[in-house]
């Protein structure tokens, strides 16, 4: 059976008190000037290793705590230094952004650093130590015989209490590329980190453009509850909230109030109520028709929309199969992606890729290409005519196989230009899509095109 340190310790100390508890009855039992006895040397030699073993294992708890602390303090060095190669990761991809160089891949450091379970916290009392009790002496402190047994010596060794270091890792916000110290722990599943101004600006024009919603990143959704934890102005709190609702709710479902001027979300149609009420305006809404209720009539459809229906079949426009929207086709292929996030045929509205039309349109592929090379080119393309034309060709045969991104790989491209998805004009720079070449500010890449 293994026996530890503060058992040897422990014995050592019995030990010597019995020896001297020994020696002080023999006291005036032999001369002075006579030898002394084998009992005698026997008690000397014993007392001598017993205190030479009190005295290794005092040595051994020094060693032990040294120990200790150096594992704590390398475990502490190591994190930080994986913090500084990380920042430097970021330094260098921060300069290549700014040369408009493509940006580097995300190094073991950069990924390390953006792990939840990464920390630089210090631990609290890196060399634990059992704390002394008043009945008996602490772990090897010899203590002789006639000592006051509630008499604790102060023990050297004991680590003093602190309190811990608390390290807030700034981040980089994946939208306006700036550093900050995160409040709330606000991350898809993706890893990025979203800064509290971004995210606003992100509410916000989700309150307009419902194809931002669920607010996500990468293709990965934001956790609601986060947000409504981050958001600190309760007036866009409330307004995200209603839209929330109102999004979440299948389109064919949704009721709002016909008065042009309320527009109200009503919620979700009903199978058991015939009309709903309107708590801005006053007015009466048939549930059915989804008009201004009119008794026990029969449901006629509004003529607004029986308007919409023969334009969209004389300009050729395509309706969404998910929320019945009229949609227009002005280039790219066939593949169209609604703001309900229904993917379907612009030909036929199947499902997206369940029907045997084609992919795409040559006319309309040309058109992509040279919008993409114009935009790509800037002024040279007016000045160098021909290497247009090449690069147009170029990127014609280049759509043909990649007009489908499955997943945008982006990069950054300097001089600006008009986003392909929302036609917004960027001056300064674009992202660019490795496969399909598609043009788009940080906005749609991060949150509608993921």
């Amino acid at each position: 059976m293994d026996i530890d340190a503060e058992t040897f310790a422990l014995i050592a100390r019995l030990l010597l008190e019995d020896i001297e508890e020994a020696a002080s009855h023999r006291k005036g039992k032999s001369h002075a000037e006579s030898p002394p006895t084998d009992e005698e040397l026997s008690f000397s030699v014993q007392q001598k290793e017993m205190e030479n073993l009190l005295l290794s294992m005092q040595d051994l708890r020094v060693a032990e705590g040294l120990n200790q602390a150096l594992t704590t303090d390398q475990a502490i060095i190591n994190a930080f230094t994986i913090a500084e190669r990380s920042a430097d990761d970021d330094r260098r991809a921060a300069i290549a952004l700014g040369s408009g160089l493509p940006m580097p891949a995300r190094t073991p450091y950069q990924k390390r650093v953006e792990d939840r379970q990464f920390s630089l916290n210090i631990p609290d009392n890196p060399v634990p130590t059992p704390p002394p009790t008043a009945s008996a002496p602490p772990p090897f402190v010899f203590m002789r015989k006639g000592e006051a047994d509630n008499v604790v010596s102060p023990d050297p060794y004991r680590a003093k209490p602190h309190r811990p270091f608390q390290s807030r890792t700034a981040k980089e916000c994946i939208s306006c590329m700036e550093t900050f110290t995160p409040a709330h722990n606000l991350r898809p599943a993706c890893g990025h980190d979203w800064c509290s101004p971004c995210l606003v600006d992100l509410v916000t024009a989700c309150l307009k453009d419902e194809s931002l919603y669920p607010l996500r990143c990468c293709g990965q959704n934001f956790i609601e509850s986060e947000i409504f934890a981050s958001l600190r102005d309760r007036r866009l709190l409330s307004q995200f909230r209603l839209k929330a609702r109102e999004f979440a709710t299948p389109p064919l479902q949704r009721v709002y109030c016909p008065a042009p001027r309320c527009s109200s979300f009503l919620g979700p149609a009903s199978n058991v109520k015939k009309s709903v009420g309107c708590e801005g305006c006053g007015e009466t809404v048939c549930l059915a028709c989804k008009s201004l209720y009119h008794g026990d009539e029969d449901c006629v459809e509004q003529a607004a929309l029986t308007e919409l229906k023969d334009l969209a079949r004389e300009q050729g426009w395509q309706t969404c199969p998910g929320c019945h929207a009229v949609v227009e086709l002005l280039y790219g292929c066939y593949h169209m992606t609604c703001r309900c996030r229904a993917e379907f045929c612009y030909v036929c509205a199947v499902p997206w890729k369940q029907c045997q039309c084609a992919q795409w349109d040559e006319e309309r592929l040309l058109d992509t290409a040279r919008q993409r090379v114009a935009n790509d080119m800037g002024r040279e393309a007016i000045i160098q005519p021909r290497l247009y034309q090449e690069q147009v060709r170029e990127a014609v045969n280049h759509l043909r196989g990649n007009h489908d991104c499955q997943r945008h790989l982006w990069r950054y491209r300097n001089g600006g230009g008009r986003c392909e998805e929302c036609y917004h004009n960027l001056p300064q720079f674009l992202l660019v899509c490795r496969g399909c070449g598609i043009q788009a500010c940080v906005r749609c890449a991060r949150n509608r095109l993921a």
